[in-house]
């Protein structure tokens, strides 16, 4: 091997070594919603801590729900409603660094009704298409989701439906990243009978299948081309899922004993995971940073926590780490579910340093001996 080589994986090994030692420290807060003071739920985050989601305004009896688009401001835990005039259902999915907002118009109950959109600020445009949900958004703007049965991504305005299969019935696509590589899933039917789905350009690709999964589902992808989500069972069990960029699949693991279902919806550039597990009676947001996890409520407001609020899932992780979480009350379950932020700070532990620096001292040896040669 050349030194130069040598020189290069010693860096990067013992930075790899360095980064598994952090200790991550997380503050954590309430979003705020306002007047809207029904259910919210925080969905996407940015690496600025602009979080798109949705409020819900109280419960009318006799009255339809009403949910409005909205967007945070992380620092402020401000929430601005991108819907002020609505009198139904909307939701943002998704929102870039630009600030750009992805989301859906119209009711769950009447998909026939709905409409994607993308908001600038406070202006917002209908992207073409019946029937139609924007997912996601990436720092190029272009836009994924669905349109009638059929995935779709939308660039510069101009929706474009994806390839499917000859035996599709259902397809969405749920993330997008960077370079334009797109993941969802494809069902030929029923909810059991769908498979996580990767779109490179023209080309279609479904995910491996863990051992026992009857069915998969593609959650998001990072710009490595590593893909989360999860997978059923035959016994309907849930799995955490990691794929590799050429499909290759893990099973995540939950951190609590018992754990029984679990869920990945969000992965950064780093390669931390964010999502859900259960134990049946107990459900709890999860960070992965590896393959086994850990229990977000451990940086729960001690507060809160004592009040009898819990992290029951995260939605979205940025690429400091931030996380978008929602909470629920296992003490009073009429009490609607919060958003909740968790802000990161990674600290080396000591052996962190003392790696680092016995690795510059080595990489600097390599060095001085070149240059006596």
């Amino acid at each position: 091997m050349k030194k130069t080589s040598l020189r290069l994986a010693v860096t990067l090994t013992l930075f790899a070594a360095a980064q598994a030692s952090y200790a991550v420290n997380y503050t954590g807060k309430l979003l705020e919603i306002g007047s809207l003071s029904g259910r919210n739920s925080a969905v996407s985050i940015n690496d600025n801590l602009q979080i798109a989601g949705f409020a819900q305004a109280p419960y009318q009896t006799g009255g339809a729900p009403v949910r409005h688009a909205g967007m945070w401001d992380g620092g402020t835990a401000k929430f601005t409603d991108l819907t002020p005039q609505l009198n139904g259902f909307a939701r943002a999915n998704g929102v870039n660094n630009a600030g750009n907002v992805v989301g859906t118009i119209g009711s769950d109950l009447h998909p026939e009704t709905q409409t994607a959109v993308v908001w600038n600020g406070n202006d917002m445009t209908v992207l073409q298409g019946n029937s139609a949900g924007a997912n996601a958004i990436n720092n190029h703007d272009v836009i994924v989701g669905y349109a009638g049965n059929q995935a779709h991504k939308w660039e510069n305005g101009v929706g474009t439906a994806l390839a499917v299969t000859s035996d599709s019935e259902y397809s969405s696509a749920t993330a997008v990243n960077d370079h334009g590589a797109i993941v969802g899933f494809i069902s030929s039917g029923a909810y059991f009978q769908a498979r996580a789905t990767k779109w490179n350009g023209d080309k279609i690709s479904t995910l491996d299948f863990a051992r026992n999964d009857v069915a998969t589902y593609a959650q998001s992808i990072n710009n490595a081309g590593q893909v989360v989500g999860y997978g059923f069972d035959f016994d309907e069990v849930r799995h955490a899922e990691l794929w590799s960029a050429d499909g290759k699949v893990t099973v995540l693991t939950g951190p609590e004993d018992g754990t029984i279902h679990s869920s990945a919806f969000g992965i950064n550039n780093s390669g931390w995971i964010v999502g859900s597990a259960s134990t049946g009676l107990d459900t709890y947001g999860v960070l992965w940073m590896g393959t086994t996890g850990i229990n977000l409520n451990q940086y729960l407001d001690r507060g809160l926590y004592d009040s009898g609020w819990r992290i029951t899932l995260a939605n979205g992780i940025n690429d400091r780490g931030d996380i978008v979480a929602e909470l629920a009350n296992v003490k009073n379950r009429n009490l609607e579910n919060m958003s909740y932020l968790l802000t990161v700070s990674a600290v080396p532990e000591p052996e962190a340093y003392a790696m680092l620096l016995a690795g510059l001292a080595f990489v600097g040896g390599i060095a001085r001996r070149r240059r006596i040669a």
